[in-house]
């Protein structure tokens, strides 16, 4: 394992990073758009949780693409905001505690769901890829 940068690394690094953080907001900021807008905050956070999971659980996906299953992914992604959840007990607003559940609870039902859906035999009759026979 590599040696742990010392203080004044992290420093020197912190400082670069404002300042290209900087660069980047005024930029932002001539196209028009406020750099506010794109401020992380922990419900943007966990939107982003949310919706990994739910592209994971191919239930999204982007224009023009086939949807795409990683359940593997999804259940680590659900694991993740579980842990979050945990973790943040106690220490997030109303807001963002309703937020955090509201999400874990869709993403798990999606995921029962969609995992439910994969484990049942096909129905009689239904197309089976093998021309019918």
């Amino acid at each position: 394992m590599p040696p742990l940068p010392t203080a004044a690394e992290q420093q020197a690094q912190a400082e670069a990073y404002r300042k290209s953080s900087d660069a980047l907001d005024s930029r932002v900021e001539m196209s028009g758009h406020s750099a506010k807008e794109f401020e992380m905050t922990f419900e943007r956070f966990m939107a982003s949780l949310y919706m990994t999971a739910m592209l994971q659980l191919g239930l999204m996906h982007q224009q023009g693409e086939q949807p795409r299953m990683d359940i593997i992914g999804a259940r680590q992604t659900i694991d993740t905001l579980a842990l979050l959840a945990e973790k943040t007990k106690g220490n997030l607003t109303p807001t963002e505690e309703n937020f955090l559940q509201n999400s874990l609870y869709e993403v798990r039902m999606a995921y029962v769901e969609v995992t439910n859906a994969l484990s049942r035999p096909p129905q009689p009759g239904a197309a089976t890829g093998t021309g019918g026979r």
